[in-house]
């Protein structure tokens, strides 16, 4: 009796698609020297008050730091470097690739260009920002038509796995 494989999950792609929200992440931390300020703790309002920031997006960006590995919070509350930001990520560190990582934001416009640097005719862009608002929004309806099949098989799986009673919110 053969079996069939299951079929590989979609999540990377996503991951794929999305890598460069953890880059710009990253290069906006190394721009507001917050590593630097988070050799020691910090509250996130007093992080915002030195780093000359705007508390509620600071502290949505360490939330996005936080998932990175990056920053870490604390029972106090206070936010701080891991390990890897602290050995890495502070000036004047000697292992210091705050430079060499911020770089890489000066390589992204080739990297945008890859299709056009490849293809012998110029590739139309898979979806065009200067369309008009009805064509944009059928592609967005479309784009969260087809995430919503896939996710709903997830959250059916995950509900069978909790077991659960009405009254269930429809997503």
């Amino acid at each position: 009796m053969t079996t069939t494989p299951p079929l590989p999950d979609w999540q990377p792609l996503e991951d794929m698609a999305c890598a460069y929200w953890r880059s710009e992440a990253l290069f906006a931390a190394l721009r507001l020297d917050l590593f630097s300020l988070l050799r020691y703790p910090h509250s996130s309002a007093r992080l915002a008050a030195e780093a000359h920031c705007r508390p509620q997006e600071l502290r949505r960006l360490l939330h996005a730091l936080h998932g990175l590995g990056l920053v870490a919070r604390g029972p106090d509350g206070a936010w701080r470097n891991t390990p890897l930001a602290d050995r890495y990520l502070i000036p004047g560190k000697d292992e210091y690739l705050g430079d060499f990582l911020a770089y890489r934001q000066y390589l992204r416009a080739n990297w945008r260009e890859l299709a056009e640097r490849i293809g012998v005719r110029r590739p139309p862009p898979l979806l065009r920002p200067d369309e008009d608002y009805e064509k944009r929004n059928f592609h967005y309806v479309r784009a969260m038509d087809a995430l919503a099949k896939v996710k709903a098989v997830e959250v059916a799986a995950l509900a069978a796995a909790e077991g659960w009673r009405p009254p269930v919110l429809d997503i």
